[in-house]
């Protein structure tokens, strides 16, 4: 007789674990990243402080695959499509920088009519010239005794500067102050009161114009740097080897004349005049502000970044604005994002 054995399987079912991640609240569910995109408008300073108030941090693009999936996001969002990134701002930015290119035109014409003219009627209608100087005078008061009837020496406004040129009457816009004057010479003076003038296209011949010297100079010395758009209202024209100043504005009584040295006198004052219209597209484009590794810098910097520009730079970088908006910087959106949490095991 043949045993028959029934076996029976048993199967263990054991219980097996399962990560399961969310986002917080408030963020949305991307790939494996978690987003929230802010449409006010906000300094770079205020949208990491809100960032970090929702427990996340400002949107890092460190890969290709993470640029891709927030493209995606963005576009995803409707609201996103009807709201201008510097629509606050914009009108304001646009007039200073249609001002600036104006006032170069206008300077340029100015140029063009002087070389051919020098002095006469056509460039004298809106000139100032210097005071006449007594026939005997400390040579150390030329500076000031050049100052014509409307202007006055006095206290300037910026703490540290020293004196400054100051209006006593209204002088109206295009009104060309002057020619400044100094000692010329091929070697770089005192850089403080130095104007670089290119006596070539190829600018590899200079010289300098340098006001230093008190016996020596104008009373245009005495124009302070501007520290924002908003105080500047002289332009310096080089024109024909000389640099003459013009009201960019119809400048009241009781105003400092202030102007733009370049960027290494702002440099040494800490002030950087770049306009936002050099680098972006302010009308045409939607940015919203992240910020980018580079692989260069360990730095992560803020960049401005162009969720519908798939070709050309739709990542670009954010310099300082703030001699044209302010303090605050452009007010943008901007997307925060944290990593997943990990709600437990299942």
């Amino acid at each position: 007789m043949i045993n028959k054995f029934c076996f029976f399987v048993f199967i263990l079912v054991l219980p097996f674990s399962v990560k399961s991640e969310k986002c917080k609240v408030g963020y949305d569910s991307a790939a494996e990243w978690c987003f929230m995109l802010q449409l006010q408008g906000k300094s770079a300073l205020g949208a990491a402080e809100i960032c970090n108030k929702t427990g996340g941090r400002i949107a890092l693009l460190d890969s290709y695959k993470k640029i891709e999936i927030l493209r995606t996001y963005i576009n995803e969002k409707k609201e996103f499509l009807l709201a201008s990134s510097i629509k606050t701002q914009e009108q304001d930015l646009m007039m200073s920088y249609r001002r600036i290119r104006d006032m170069s035109d206008y300077a340029d014409r100015y140029c063009k009519t002087y070389k051919r003219f020098k002095l006469f009627w056509s460039t004298r209608k809106l000139y100032i010239p210097n005071r006449e100087l007594p026939i005997q005078f400390d040579a150390n008061e030329r500076a000031n005794r050049t100052t014509p009837a409307g202007f006055i020496i006095k206290t300037s406004s910026i703490p540290g500067a020293g004196l400054g040129a100051w209006t006593t009457s209204k002088v109206p816009m295009f009104t060309v102050l002057g020619e400044y004057e100094g000692e010329e010479h091929k070697h770089e003076g005192d850089t403080s009161y130095s104007w670089i003038v290119f006596e070539d296209d190829e600018e590899e011949q200079m010289h300098f114009i340098d006001a230093s010297s008190l016996a020596k100079s104008n009373w245009l010395r005495y124009v302070n740097c501007a520290r924002n758009v908003h105080e500047e209202n002289v332009k310096p024209i080089i024109c024909d080897g000389l640099v003459f100043y013009m009201a960019t504005k119809d400048v009241g009584p009781n105003t400092e004349l202030l102007t733009w040295y370049g960027e290494n006198d702002g440099r040494s004052l800490g002030i950087t005049r770049r306009h936002p219209a050099r680098d972006l597209e302010l009308r045409s484009t939607n940015y919203v502000r992240v910020k980018y590794k580079n692989p260069c810098n360990p730095d992560n910097h803020f960049v401005l970044f162009d969720p519908f520009n798939k070709k050309g730079r739709h990542i670009q970088r954010e310099y300082d604005y703030s001699y044209y908006t302010g303090t605050a910087g452009l007010l943008l959106p901007f997307v925060c994002e944290h990593s997943p949490v990990d709600t437990g095991i299942h």
